[in-house]
């Protein structure tokens, strides 16, 4: 009891030392997550969502492998669920306060992996439940068993007494061996079965029993998600104490107590004393039947409670992170009628909750219509892609149910497309433009077709993969198809060209970020402004980095003719 109170308290000392991590962003004390992700997915690898130094690591508290895939899933979610996103939010309201809960969650899943991890059974569990009930003896057999176990033992008193001769007890005893050799198949798997089973839950004990035993009462989101654990019939605690008990009656017969005796004779007599014994006392025939009930209600029932458990975990790692950062917020995320009535996008303070606090610089943003679209210049370095990838990771936090980095934000529910962070692939044979073109394809096609929801599309620097010339005709067009296409989103260029576009379509809005120099240095305040950029700094970067920004035109010196001599 002292050593397994030790290991909890410090665990929960190591848990408090990296939510201090979390908070700090000290990633090299924060644990990994699986460095996976999807090929051609819309926006995993432009907003940073998954791998290392990714929001997923930064988030995750999960330690089963289902959790971490379920919290990355709601993450990487394409088609975000109105229902779904609120009944994750109203869990995560609920359980942001519940710290202890949280933290012993993550105690006892701990201890379950570690368990499970020793055993070399990741994976037992979820064979196990793939495996065929087996027969269950049928009710008539253990009476007529018993039956004939009740006459082989009063013949063999009566024997005793003198009452009935010995031809008696031989007969009785034979009926009762023909009997009971064709049951011997349902006994054939009795031991190794009531010991794979009693072994698993046995793993499972300590975060299944910490579920089902704390009082969710008060908690009505907690409790649904709980509700498996509750079940009066057939709860963790009452079938691992029935699977206990069929497990340690089932060794009975097999070498823990009538074959100890006889080890000295070998396996095979021991075999036969346990057969001789069952002929008698149709033990393990009953163990059979009480193991294939266990099994049955198990079966139904794990399944919704390892469910469960993952769901805790992903949703304790959304309340965790809203815990540590009390300035952010659950977004507004109106449906149907209501949207209507409100901006496409509405943020206050919007941040990127992957950049520490002190470095952090933060925006308003307000789209107002559904088919509006945001072009966004600035000088480089401004702070354009940032910003872009601040309004997509904020969004996927609002989908996944979780709070987002600002002090507001009301939003409808979208399809975020991004081409942001494109690269070659000497694998697949395509160069960088080749790549931009197919994600810029992708997302025009996305727009084009009925969706479920509208699609949000972030590019960053339209085409810069190609020439001025060629670069400003196709984001020309490109910009046209998506405003007539009905897109929502924002686009950032260096072409201070395109901003006339406003001027042609009422949905391009134009915004900017800006530069200035003090004292010989580039200085930028990252903050986002109305209307086109006055400034550039290409030339300004380029010089102050030593290269030359001008050129001194080399005469080439003429060259007398040469008379032709004749010969």
């Amino acid at each position: 009891v002292l050593r397994r109170s030790s290991e909890r308290y410090t665990n929960l000392i190591r848990i408090k030392k990296t939510h201090i991590a979390r908070i700090n962003l000290d990633w090299e004390n924060i644990p990994p997550v699986e460095e996976e992700r999807e090929k051609d997915h819309p926006f995993e690898n432009d907003l940073q969502i998954s791998g290392l130094y990714s929001l997923h690591q930064l988030i995750n508290t999960c330690y089963s492998d289902q959790g971490r895939a379920r919290l990355r899933q709601w993450l990487l979610n394409r088609v975000p669920g109105p229902a779904a996103t609120r009944a994750r939010q109203a869990a995560v309201r609920e359980l942001t306060p519940l710290v202890s809960f949280r933290d012993k969650l993550q105690v006892y899943s701990q201890r379950t992996i570690l368990d499970v991890n020793k055993q070399n059974d990741q994976e037992a569990v979820l064979l196990w439940l793939d495996l065929p009930l087996g027969r269950k003896p049928p009710l008539f057999f253990l009476v007529i068993s018993s039956i004939f176990s009740v006459l082989v033992i009063s013949l063999f008193v009566l024997l005793l007494y003198s009452v009935v001769p010995l031809t008696y007890v031989l007969i009785a005893f034979g009926v009762s061996l023909l009997w009971t050799v064709p049951m011997m198949r349902y006994r054939s798997r009795l031991f190794l079965d009531s010991s794979l089973m009693a072994t698993i839950f046995k793993q499972q004990h300590s975060v299944f029993s910490f579920i089902e035993n704390y009082p969710t009462a008060n908690n009505p989101q907690l409790q649904k998600v709980c509700e498996p654990f509750q079940s009066a019939d057939a709860s963790p605690s009452k079938i691992m104490k029935r699977l206990s008990r069929i497990a340690q009656y089932a060794r009975l017969t097999q070498s823990q107590v009538i074959t100890q005796s006889m080890a000295a004779t070998g396996a095979g007599t021991s075999q036969g004393i346990a057969t001789i014994f069952n002929l008698i006392v149709p033990w393990d025939l009953f163990l059979s039947y009480f193991l294939a009930q266990c099994k049955e209600a198990a079966q139904k029932n794990l399944p919704a409670w390892l469910d469960s458990w993952y769901e805790l975990e992903a949703l304790s790692s959304l309340a965790t992170f809203a815990y540590l950062n009390p300035d952010y917020v659950l977004p507004e995320l109106p449906t149907g009628n209501e949207q209507g009535n409100t901006p496409a996008l509405s943020a206050t303070r919007l941040g990127h909750p992957l950049i520490p606090d002190e470095d952090r610089i933060v925006n308003n943003v307000t789209i107002e219509h559904p088919n509006d679209i945001m072009l966004i210049t600035g000088s480089n370095m401004a702070g354009k892609s940032t910003f872009l990838r601040t309004m997509g990771i904020n969004l996927c936090l609002a989908y996944a149910g979780g709070v987002v980095c600002a002090t507001s934000l009301q939003t409808g529910f979208y399809e975020i497309d991004c081409c942001i962070s494109v690269s070659d692939s000497l694998a697949d044979g395509y160069s960088y433009f080749y790549a931009e073109v197919r994600r810029l394809r992708f997302i025009l096609d996305r727009v084009r077709r009925k969706t479920p929801y509208p699609v949000f599309a972030l590019i960053d620097e339209i085409f810069k993969g190609t020439n001025n010339r060629e670069r400003l005709i196709g984001s020309h067009a490109y910009i046209y198809a998506l405003a007539q296409a009905a897109c929502l989103g924002a686009i950032s260029t260096h072409d201070l060209e395109l901003v006339t576009l406003s001027d042609e379509l009422p949905q391009i809005q134009n915004y900017h970020f800006r530069d200035d120099v003090v004292k010989g240095a580039m200085v930028f305040d990252y903050t986002l402004y109305h209307g086109p950029c006055p400034t550039t700094n290409a030339l300004k970067i380029m010089q102050k980095e030593g290269l030359p920004i001008t050129w001194k035109q080399i005469v080439k010196p003429e060259v007398a003719p040469v008379s032709k001599v004749d010969s």
